[in-house]
């Protein structure tokens, strides 16, 4: 199951955001250009990743055998010092692409946009959150404190932070354009 979900989240879903953007502004370019058919099949892309996430997460949670503190595993990460990391993760992998089932909002494709940019940004903090809670408590009693490399925190910043404000001002531009 994990490793169908690995290759959906490599070979689709990452690829969904551009796409998606790409789409609405070609759209937003010429006006005669139809991508509700396509909007709609991302749109059911999104949501059966969501359930298989969602389907995942309760399979590794209560299933899985390799090692008998697995729910101590799955405590440690959802109560620990990073549990506003993986709180992030959930809500952007699992329950955003439940905003799409309703109708009304599932139409529209700056919501599509920005679940799917939601879903994304939470595959990519899986990674983050899988590497970080192994990483930040050391296994001998000596190094039981957090671990934080501010150095490779601020590098991170560095290198989203315009990303994602190129993103927001593109964004804004085309939601101008619209409404003009």
């Amino acid at each position: 199951m994990n490793e169908i979900l690995q290759f959906i989240q490599h070979n689709i879903v990452n690829k969904t955001f551009l796409a998606v953007l790409i789409a609405i502004t070609i759209n937003n370019i010429w006006k005669n250009v139809d991508i509700k058919s396509f909007l709609q099949f991302i749109r059911y892309i999104l949501i059966g990743f969501g359930v298989l996430s969602l389907i995942n997460y309760c399979y590794s949670l209560f299933f899985e055998t390799e090692s008998e503190d697995n729910f101590l595993h799955f405590l440690n990460r959802a109560s620990g010092p990073m549990k506003y990391n993986y709180l992030f993760m959930v809500i952007s992998s699992v329950f955003s692409p439940i905003l799409l089932l309703f109708i009304n909002l599932g139409r529209k494709k700056y919501i599509i946009l920005t679940v799917s940019f939601l879903i994304v940004s939470g595959v990519w903090f899986e990674k983050f959150v899988i590497i970080t809670t192994s990483l930040y408590r050391g296994h001998m009693p000596a190094s039981w404190s957090l671990y934080y490399n501010w150095k490779a925190i601020f590098i991170l910043l560095i290198i989203t932070a315009p990303l994602i404000l190129l993103i927001f001002n593109i964004t804004m531009d085309i939601i101008k354009r619209v409404k003009k």
